[in-house]
């Protein structure tokens, strides 16, 4: 994982030095005219983030004529390159490349479809989202009692709009998910509150690689309640059915013969007895409740960190799918009440307990698990909601391999002849096959100590 560099912060620090060293060369005014055509040309091409207005105190701040304030001025500038980093995205490790598409499963539900390629293609932008990620980070700082102005967050994340998702866009997918087996699995995967169907890139095209289609549909939540309160239960409850009807549509689209298919020139088959559902945090809800309500979930049921304190009560009861939950410390901490529910949902599952895997692993906090613990690092951490910026990589690497090697365990290498079915330490031991860190541990739950 590479930091990216910050171009036109070292671009004007250079032109401070310069000026220092050939005052008579660099004077105030042609200073003046290099810092302004250096600031519309980090709006243009790089974008601005939360630190842009030390990029403007720190270019104002080395006109000045004394030199100590030079000095100072560089290491203004020069300050976000070390504090707040930008890495690029993880290269997917699978054997294949990663196509994607944009679709309309309706007239009001957008989706990305993340799926195996042999060729390459043009890249597509992170966030070509009809939801603003700038409204949802305001939003959701707000419900944190964060009063920053929104002309502010909208000049800020204007750096979101030079992001690319790593993908070939529009190219011609595999004729075969393996040697064996024509049929692809198929993944929906629902994003977190605030978030949108890109945010969770990383995961998507991880799973792509590895021979899945998987369909990341664009959630419109109202991110902030007329209560102004983060956990307004009955706001939050209608937002989770607006989510299962949205999935449905989108699992509806992927066994339709006129759906998934029809997106595709290639001849593909979709093995609907492998379909899975996957979400993080509000998303891991959705995953939960569509799972527990639709019967053409077929595979899995993998939930990161999920928020399910919007699931009513009556919905809960025996999953009946693999299931795997990955939590935080953090998370739980903050939120006792939805630990409650995640522990009583893994615990009724126990038709199939030994197929179920409920645990964390260690120092990772809930953006641990989507694509912006990368490209909004600091601002994230000092939210609380991110582990040690050192430690992304493998956080990121670690997490992907459990849920990889639950899906080829439980799901990919399933028994339909009567053989005996594998279990949890199956995965755990596929895990460690993988690309995986062992200094960060996952640590599981005991189901059996877990209390109704």
């Amino acid at each position: 994982m590479k930091r990216k560099l910050l171009t036109f912060e070292v671009l004007l620090a250079i032109e401070i030095i310069a000026r220092a060293i050939l005052p008579s060369v660099f004077t105030w005014q042609l200073s003046l005219l290099l810092y302004g055509i250096l600031l519309v040309l980090k709006g243009v091409f790089e974008g601005y983030r939360l630190n842009w207005i030390l990029f403007i105190f720190g270019g104002l701040l080395s006109l000045l004529p004394w030199g100590i304030f030079r000095y100072l001025a560089i290491l203004v500038v020069l300050f976000p390159i070390i504090h707040f980093p930008l890495y690029h995205h993880l290269k997917p490790k699978g054997p294949y490349r990663v196509g994607y598409k944009t679709i309309l499963i309706n007239k009001t539900l957008q989706a990305s479809v993340y799926y195996p390629t042999y060729q390459k293609g043009p890249d597509s932008p992170q966030f070509a989202s009809k939801i603003q990620p700038w409204q949802n980070f305001y939003d959701s700082i707000r419900l944190v009692k964060n009063n920053l102005p929104l002309w502010y967050i909208k000049i800020a994340l204007t750096y979101l709009n030079h992001l690319k998702l790593g993908v070939n866009t529009d190219v011609p997918i595999v004729t075969e998910f393996s040697r064996d087996r024509r049929a692809f699995p198929v993944i929906i995967f629902s994003h977190g509150m605030a978030t949108c169907r890109n945010d969770y890139s990383f995961y998507l095209k991880e799973l792509a690689s590895r021979g899945y289609i998987v369909i990341s549909a664009d959630h419109s939540d109202i991110v902030y309640p007329p209560s102004g309160q983060l956990h307004d239960i009955p706001h939050r409850n209608i937002d989770l059915k607006k989510r299962l009807v949205d999935l449905q549509s989108v699992l509806s689209f992927a066994i339709d013969p006129k759906g998934l298919k029809s997106i595709f020139d290639e001849d593909i088959e979709i093995d609907t007895t492998r379909i899975s559902a996957v979400g993080h945090s509000f998303g891991g809800g959705a995953a939960a409740y569509l799972t527990l309500m639709d019967s053409r979930i077929t595979g899995a049921c993998i939930c990161l960190d999920p928020y399910y304190m919007a699931l009513d009560e009556e919905v809960f009861r025996e999953i009946n799918r693999p299931l795997l939950i990955i939590t935080t410390k953090s998370f739980e901490e903050a939120i006792p009440d939805n630990r409650v529910k995640v522990e009583k949902l893994a615990r009724l599952n126990q038709g199939l307990i030994k197929q179920t895997i409920l645990g964390f692993f260690e120092h990772a906090c809930h953006n641990n698990l989507a694509d912006n613990g990368l490209f909004m690092a600091r601002e994230v951490e000092q939210n609380k909601a991110l582990g040690p910026i050192r430690l992304i990589k493998k956080h990121f690497r670690n997490h992907v391999a459990l849920i990889e090697a639950f899906l080829e365990v439980m799901v990919i290498e399933r028994e339909t002849g009567g053989g005996a079915p594998k279990d949890r330490g199956h995965v755990i031991q596929r895990m460690q096959e993988k690309l995986y860190f062992p200094d960060i541990q996952f640590l599981e739950t005991s189901l059996l100590s877990v209390k109704s």
